[in-house]
């Protein structure tokens, strides 16, 4: 058991110091590679320069030549010059720039006459119909080259010579020796090692650092002839050079003269950093290994035999047995064995206190995923511990709530504690209103390795709160609608009024009234009213005997708290101008006050009637509407949301209105 025990220990410790030296050898080799990349990158780039430099070289070339012609042109288009003073000034600018010859020539690219010859003369070029009709256009012409070698190999730059009038006149040519363009490699800086070429248009070299002597003049191979003829202006290609060097070009077309410069390195020398690189990390990467795993088989033998020791008393500890001295004593080895004895009286009364607690504790993963469940949980949400343990807490929240649950667990699993209120679901899926406190749990090295969450039944205490609120809402809209229902009825009654007694009279009997309807509502806590309690509390207010004189039928039937105040101030008017003028104001009149739901209607209408016989005859309808009718007919009718009419009929007045039953 002691050699296994060691065994393992010494291969975990390989094992992890390998673990800890894999990324760094993965992240020295991509430094190493990048390194290497880096090194690649700046001889490309040093490539592309050079190419640039040398393109830049023939073009100054060219424009010295361009120069010189450009002033003898000017000098034969304006006639003033002197014949010797010419062809000494040509001779000594034709020896400087490698001229084979100069001419004039016409428009058809027939000579007029030879202005300077070398000795011997050499004759490559014939004027093309394109070479020559770019030069009449008033533009500089570049020919190709023509010859083979360096000694034989020319090209021809012609530009126009203009007349007095700025027209062309002639065409002026230089046959121009290829070895002029060879000084611009040495001015590019070429590397050593490096190959470089200027071709034509053509594909043909007009200059080129290798065997320049034979090779000048003739065709360079497939791949440069065809970038050479190609659209793109500048860019990179791999070939095989005639040499027989494997190589890796960059290339730039002159605007001026539309010649190809190309810089070539050898593929051997780009992949130089790369193969030094991979050397490098092998036996770096080696040293560091085996370095790695011999300090690691010498420290884990070292700390094996104390973690055993350690890993026995432990157990000993959580079995509750005694534990047997230690053979090696390690002061961080105590440290942890007081460490461990507190940890197991904390926790057995943490368990306790959980275990007993009437409130709902859970324990949680990181995944989010139940891994404890009290026995108060059980009683709150009807869920065994061996149904909800391994499934996922979000079980408990309804559908609506999962996006404020994700944002908690992301705010707990942070390091937050989040104490909230909300709703969740028990296993009948009956919603449950809780208060809840959640926190993160950590283990011994301060990782968040879940979270507890404390939860407590408020159902009782939302409600009551809600109530609350809903009562005090509805204390504030019925102040104000009784405010304003007291002010109009006021000024109503005024302006109906002949007397101040009558005023205060009318005044009072409607307050009543409407303090009637209150105290019914007080009753019901503003809630649905009973119909019947309603029209009784309502009559009984001004008729002392209604039992003889008045009738009451229909369904059990509850209005809403703004209905019935609208319906008793209608009652309280049709029994105050019955009381004087109709059926309540002779011993044998009589009211019948009946309500009924229409049928078939949507929604569902109430229809309520008023109908009194036995009382004063009507001769004719009233020819001037009073306060108490405009109550009737339309106050009552808007604060219904209905319809309200009264009727005088012969036998007594009838009253009716219809409206939607609100429950």
């Amino acid at each position: 058991m002691n050699l296994a025990g060691t065994r393992s220990i010494k291969f975990r410790i390989v094992a992890l110091t390998a673990l800890i030296i894999a990324p760094l050898l993965i992240v020295f080799t991509l430094v190493t590679l990048s390194l290497a990349d880096a090194n690649r990158s700046a001889i490309k780039l040093q490539q592309q320069n050079t190419a640039r430099d040398l393109s830049l070289a023939v073009d100054r070339h060219f424009l010295e030549l361009k120069g010189a012609l450009m002033g003898i042109s000017i000098a034969l288009g304006s006639r003033n010059f002197s014949t010797t003073a010419l062809d000494q000034q040509l001779s000594k600018k034709a020896k400087f720039a490698k001229i084979v010859g100069i001419w004039s020539f016409s428009s058809t690219g027939t000579s007029i006459a030879q202005l300077f010859d070398a000795s011997p003369p050499i004759e490559n070029h014939t004027l093309t119909s394109e070479f020559v009709g770019r030069v009449f256009a008033g533009q500089t012409a570049v020919s190709g080259v023509a010859g083979k070698g360096l000694d034989d190999a020319t090209v021809v730059i012609a530009v126009p010579v203009f007349n007095e009038s700025n027209t062309v006149e002639f065409g002026l040519a230089a046959e121009v020796s290829a070895a002029l363009f060879t000084n611009a490699f040495e001015e590019a800086g070429i590397a050593k090692g490096w190959v470089a070429a200027v071709v034509d248009e053509n594909g043909n070299f007009v200059a080129r650092s290798l065997r320049a002597t034979e090779l000048v003049g003739s065709v360079a191979r497939p791949e440069l002839a065809a970038v050479a003829r190609g659209a793109a202006t500048e860019g990179t290609f791999e070939n095989v050079t005639l040499e027989g060097l494997s190589v890796f070009n960059a290339f730039l077309r002159s605007p001026l003269t539309h010649w190809t410069s190309v810089m070539g390195v050898t593929n051997s020398e780009l992949a130089t950093p790369l193969k030094r690189a991979l050397v490098y990390t092998f036996l770096g990467g080696l040293a560091a290994v085996g370095l790695s795993i011999m300090a690691a088989t010498i420290m884990s033998a070292r700390i094996a035999l104390p973690i055993a020791n350690l890993s026995r008393y432990a157990a000993a500890l959580a079995d509750g047995r005694k534990v047997e001295p230690e053979k090696y004593q390690i002061t961080e080895i105590e440290n942890v064995r007081a460490s461990l004895h507190q940890a197991m009286e904390k926790s057995a009364r943490l368990a306790a206190l959980v275990t007993s607690s009437g409130d709902a504790i859970v324990g949680v993963d990181r995944k989010g995923k139940v891994d404890a469940w009290n026995k108060g949980a059980e009683k709150l949400f009807g869920y065994d511990s061996t149904e909800i343990i391994g499934r996922p807490k979000s079980i408990l929240v309804p559908a609506e709530l999962r996006p404020e649950f994700d944002d908690q667990r992301v705010q707990i699993l942070a390091g937050a504690i989040v104490r909230a209120e909300s709703v969740r679901l028990d296993l009948q899926g009956r919603r449950i209103d809780v208060e809840f406190v959640d926190a993160p749990i950590t283990n011994s090295f301060g990782t968040i390795i879940g979270y507890s969450t404390a939860m407590r039944d408020i159902s009782e205490r939302t409600a009551a709160r809600d109530h609350r609120q809903l009562l005090l809402r509805e204390l504030a809209h019925r102040t104000k609608n009784q405010l304003a229902i007291i002010q109009s009825i006021a000024q109503q009654t005024r302006r109906n009024s002949t007397t101040l007694n009558g005023f205060i009279t009318a005044f009072n009997g409607r307050i009543q009234g409407l303090a009637a309807s209150h105290d019914i509502l007080a009753k019901q806590q503003w809630q649905a009213i009973p119909l019947h309690d309603l029209v009784k509390s309502q009559i009984s207010v001004l008729v002392s005997d209604s039992d003889k004189s008045i009738s009451m039928s229909g369904p059990d039937i509850a209005l809403i708290a703004g209905h019935a105040e609208a319906l008793g101030l209608a009652l309280h008017e049709l029994t105050t101008n019955s009381l004087k003028y109709g059926a309540l104001s002779v011993e044998r009149g009589r009211v019948a006050i009946s309500w009924r739901i229409a049928e078939q209607t949507r929604p569902t209408q109430l229809v309520f009637e008023w109908l009194e016989s036995g009382g004063p005859k009507i001769r004719k309808p009233p020819t001037q509407l009073g306060f108490g009718t405009r109550v009737l007919n339309t106050i009552v009718a808007l604060s219904l949301g209905g319809v309200a009419k009264t009727e005088y009929r012969p036998e007594g007045v009838y009253w009716h209105a219809n409206w939607e039953l609100k429950i």
